[in-house]
């Protein structure tokens, strides 16, 4: 048994100043509870210096896309990146041993728990012996094309991933899928009752794409098809999506860098708080196009929000708590207790992981981590900041 102190214990909701956790061996916690002012020195109980905290859960990566790490340069745009992912995919071989590294990078920064995009079933066996707990997202996408084919292809890579509680099929993003395969995942969605996730407003052709049919990504996505992408027009890309997976239980929207006021009002209405989750990569979105999530909108309309580092296509690390200070220097009305929120009970809940992860809560088993280095005076976040498990 363990009873663990420091100067504070971020519960997943709140700080708790002087606060003892009580984890078994294997690391199961038995309680937390207030003590007297901390001594640093007591026998039978370990004092830290900085912030205990349930483990950190990063909810969108690619695991997959770890090979492609410096390859395509930064600032370029969405429409480019796309481009040079789908054409680099086919050219530089898929590396299991880059996946390791990025897998045990995760773990050595306190992730224990990863909401990962995969295509083909090359991760899977690492997931199964990862110590990280992995809820895969199977990704699809048909071009407008052919749904059927597509989706029988998911089916058989759901089928074949042994943690079947923890594996869902998504749709890669709304210009990429058409309508009979939304209808098809939101089907298979609703029979096996897992969260969907979907690339959003990512970049502002998306939304002329299907408010005006015109724009970047369609000039892009029009060259591949021998017909019209879209049949009708949208007021953004996001009332294609919404609209699409009416029935799913729980939607992650990641991205959202063009999301307007107009649609957060929508979900709200139109699927409640609680049924989606606006995930942010800001490290991601600034690699890309340099451009920044609206989480000033997320915060007044209380949307639940979590954290991403997406992939190291995008991204020269996949540090979660280099996101949080880069949204602690891009927003800084953002609370420490608002970024701990999201990167541990927000994204442990967005991918339906909260009855293990995310929260010191007596049963739960959600890691134990120490953030030291920081301004405990102000609460805030420092360059120095550094993670580790304990």
């Amino acid at each position: 048994m363990r009873k663990i102190r420091a100067h504070y214990i971020f519960d997943g909701f709140r700080f708790r100043k002087n606060a003892q956790l009580v984890v078994s061996d294997d690391g199961v916690v038995q309680d937390i509870y207030s003590v007297p002012e901390p001594i640093e020195e007591e026998a039978g109980v370990e004092f830290y210096a900085g912030i205990i905290s349930p483990g950190f859960v990063n909810a969108h990566c690619h695991l997959e896309l770890s090979n492609l790490q410096t390859h395509i340069p930064q600032k370029t745009g969405l429409p480019d990146f796309v481009s040079s992912v789908a054409r680099l995919k086919k050219e530089i071989p898929f590396s299991e041993d880059a996946c390791k590294e990025t897998d045990e990078l995760m773990w050595n920064n306190g992730i224990v728990a990863v909401g990962d995009i995969s295509n083909f079933s090359d991760t899977f066996a690492l997931k199964e012996t990862s110590p990280i707990q992995y809820h895969t997202f199977i990704e699809l996408f048909d071009l407008h094309e052919d749904s059927r084919a597509e989706y029988e292809r998911g089916k058989k890579l759901f089928k074949s991933y042994l943690q079947r509680k923890h594996v869902s099929l998504s749709p890669h993003a709304p210009y990429s899928c058409s309508r009979k395969l939304c209808a098809k995942i939101e089907a298979h969605a609703v029979d096996y009752e897992y969260p969907v996730t979907i690339h959003n407003q990512e970049h502002e052709s998306e939304n002329e794409m299907f408010s005006k049919h015109s724009g970047q990504l369609f000039q892009v996505f029009q060259k591949e098809l021998t017909h019209p992408i879209l049949h009708t027009t949208y007021p953004s890309s996001l009332r294609f999506s919404a609209g699409a997976f009416e029935q799913v239980r729980h939607m992650l929207f990641v991205h959202n860098v063009y999301m307007s006021e107009y649609d957060i009002r929508f979900l709200l209405e139109e699927r409640g708080a609680q049924h989606f989750t606006c995930v942010v990569c800001l490290c991601s979105n600034m690699y890309i196009h340099d451009e920044l999530p609206p989480l000033p909108l997320f915060l007044k309309y209380s949307v639940q929000w979590a954290i991403g580092t997406d992939s190291l296509a995008s991204n020269t690390d996949v540090s979660m708590i280099r996101e949080m200070l880069s949204l602690q220097q891009a927003f800084p009305e953002v609370s420490l207790n608002q970024l701990l929120h999201a990167a541990t009970y927000r994204g442990a809940y967005a991918l339906n992981l909260q009855s293990r992860f995310g929260q010191f809560s007596k049963g739960k088993k959600p890691g134990v981590i120490l953030i030291e280095q920081l301004d405990l005076q102000n609460m805030r976040l420092t360059p120095e900041t550094k993670v580790r498990m304990i």
